[in-house]
């Protein structure tokens, strides 16, 4: 009889798993039903970059060979000086036989969902229910910032990623003392960040380092308990980054090699290039949806409206209910949240650009994000962690 019992109290946790997880891919997949009856999401960059990139991959890989010549932008330029038409990357090439248009829209939803999947895994795996993992999941999957990514498109791909990094990052983290097992998560935090690379969008795979170090940091509290350990954890890191640039070097490489022959491969001026930053006044929108957006556009408030008439994230929206959830998670007994609200916080310092000195005290210590001309996307981090902390404030 106890046997029977023991089997049952490990079947409902599975069973509540599996609901949990089902309810939160249904929300989803509801929300985006239009491309389960064949239509198409297409507007802004995604119709005028993602669909002709991903064309002209399928074609030249049709005729047997790769993409080398995109004809489209002034007089034309070498397809290998740009990482974004994502020619290795393994999700574009594996939709590039659907129709081109709706496989476009697929394509992008499968990161949707494979984000949402993520944020669910990294907060099962932060001890929190399988109800409020789904919650996560949701949040991420439906936030304004997400949302905007139908018009941008190439800032998804590695942010669906980031919480797959953290969890990777967390395994090496956990399983410091054990040689075997933390090498096993460095290859998966390696295998994770050559896929963020490929995706061609540099800046964001970047950027989920710095969630992953938070993610990893939550999922092992002390993660640094002896200089063994330590040291195996920074072998362990090393080696992943080695892994992610060999697996991800055909795409990046060429374009190194391309830009070095050119005057892009001078170094910067003194200061930043900036075009878009989140306008401080613009977190307003993470709580109101387009509240400043609508204005701006409209061209009101003048302080708003002259950083630009449009903006990267045409809604920087994190949900009401996401954002009192996090807020919640405050009061957890575990102090698992303090690391992932930290990155949230720097995302948003990050974001607004030189209307706080962090950003240019940030770009001038990580000099590859010296070449960004866009803080703005910063907010994907503070996105991401408001997710998770959304999960954990909903126990």
């Amino acid at each position: 009889m106890s046997d029977e019992s023991d089997e049952s109290e490990e079947a409902t946790p599975k069973r509540e798993t599996r609901a949990a997880l089902a309810a939160m891919l249904l929300a989803v997949a509801a929300v985006y039903h239009p491309l389960f009856l064949g239509r198409s999401l297409l507007s802004r960059d995604v119709g005028a970059w993602t669909v002709p990139a991903r064309w002209l991959v399928r074609d030249a890989l049709s005729r047997g060979s790769l993409a080398q010549w995109c004809p489209w932008e002034g007089i034309g330029f070498p397809v290998a000086a740009d990482p974004l038409f994502a020619s290795f990357y393994p999700v574009n090439l594996a939709t590039l036989a659907l129709p081109l248009a709706w496989g476009t829209s697929v394509y992008l939803f499968l990161h949707v969902a494979w984000g949402a999947l993520g944020v669910f895994a990294l907060a099962r795996r932060l001890k929190t229910s399988p109800a409020a993992a789904a919650v996560g999941g949701v949040a991420w999957a439906l936030s304004g910032v997400i949302t905007s990514e139908w018009d941008g498109g190439v800032r998804l791909l590695p942010a669906a990623w980031f919480p797959w990094a953290a969890i990777a990052m967390g395994q090496v983290f956990v399983h410091a003392s054990d040689a075997r097992r933390c090498a096993r998560g460095a290859l998966a935090l390696g295998l994770v960040g050559a896929m963020m690379a490929l995706t061609g969008e540099v800046f964001v795979a970047l950027m989920g380092a710095f969630f992953a170090l938070g993610g990893g940091l939550a999922l092992a509290p002390h993660a640094l308990p002896d200089r063994d350990a330590r040291r195996r954890i920074a072998l362990a890191l090393v080696a992943a980054g080695a892994l992610a640039l060999a697996l991800s070097a055909p795409s990046w490489w060429p374009a190194v090699s391309l830009v070095a022959t050119t005057a892009r491969a001078a170094a910067p001026g003194a200061g930043p290039r900036v075009e878009w930053v989140l306008h401080p006044m613009r977190l307003v929108d993470l709580a109101l949806p387009r509240g400043i957006v609508d204005a701006q556009v409209a061209g009101l408030p003048a302080a708003v409206a002259r950083f630009g008439a449009t903006p990267l994230y045409l809604s920087a929206y994190l949900g009401v209910t996401a954002l009192a959830l996090a807020t919640a998670a405050v009061t957890r007994e575990s102090q698992r949240w303090r690391p992932i609200a930290s990155v949230a916080l720097a995302g948003l310092l990050l974001a607004v650009g030189d209307a706080a000195p962090f950003h240019r005290a940030f770009v001038f210590v990580v000099r590859p994000f010296s070449r960004m001309s866009s803080p703005e996307k910063f907010v994907l981090l503070t996105q991401a962690s408001v997710a998770v902390l959304a999960a954990m404030g909903a126990d």
